[in-house]
């Protein structure tokens, strides 16, 4: 597989209900960030217009903001964060390395704390393998590659079918992402960690697996070697 695999469906009406709800409580977006909020949700909400529509300076605030939310909060965010990062002007969260670098570990956050509950595991690990739609953040993820890898890694074992293919899917995009530009330790730190999952039997994560063992392992004596040893069959 060379194609990265993103998790694109636009469903706006959920995340924004439960952060308003959310807000009644908390008010965490003031009267002028709740008009924006609106705004960003009418722009979101029609994946056929993206190309036609705009995301301001006061959207990007306002997603910055609700992505740092506490981590019992913060799934809905997540989840609006999801559908922004297929929007072409989801760029401007990464276009400055330090920017991107930051929302990075913003989304890395609840993958980290044992507070986080699954729904915001799954959706930050689907934010992760959207943040492969774009150059730029593909250089943030490069960079901060070891400890992005280490915080998805946790997860692929997680009971959760839901989850353990979202972690399994950023992987996968970054196997895709060497075989553009090559990084031997990536592969091999990636390959490390698919090691736990060589009885894993779920047809769609079978499936990601095997395309990313594939991409890893090739023209990588040392990584097909690697694999071998695991008990994967190449």
């Amino acid at each position: 597989m060379r194609t990265a695999l993103f998790y694109d469906a636009v469903k706006v009406d959920g995340p924004k209900k439960k952060i308003l709800e959310f807000n009644e409580t908390d008010k965490f977006l003031d009267a002028n960030e709740l008009r924006h909020f609106e705004s960003l949700c009418e722009v979101l909400s029609n994946k056929d217009n993206f190309f036609k529509t705009k995301i301001s300076d006061y959207h990007s605030q306002v997603l910055t903001k609700l992505i740092s939310l506490p981590v019992d909060k913060v799934f809905p965010c997540l989840d609006l964060y999801r559908i922004f990062l297929c929007h072409p002007d989801s760029t401007a969260h990464s276009k400055k390395f330090e920017d991107g670098a930051n929302h990075l570990y913003t989304l890395c956050s609840p993958l980290v704390d044992k507070k986080a509950g699954e729904p915001a595991r799954m959706l930050a690990l689907r934010c992760l393998c959207n943040l492969f739609k774009e150059q730029t953040s593909v250089f943030v993820l490069r960079d901060k590659r070891q400890k992005v890898i280490e915080a998805v890694s946790a997860h692929l074992q997680n009971p959760k079918t839901n989850v353990r293919e979202s972690a399994i899917t950023c992987l996968l995009n970054f196997s895709i992402a060497f075989l553009q530009k090559d990084d031997p330790e990536g592969k091999i730190q990636i390959l490390s960690a698919l090691g736990q999952l060589s009885n894993e039997t779920e047809p769609q994560c079978l499936k990601r697996l095997t395309a990313a063992i594939a991409n890893l392992t090739y023209k990588n004596y040392e990584g097909k070697k690697l694999a071998e040893a695991m008990g994967f069959k190449l």
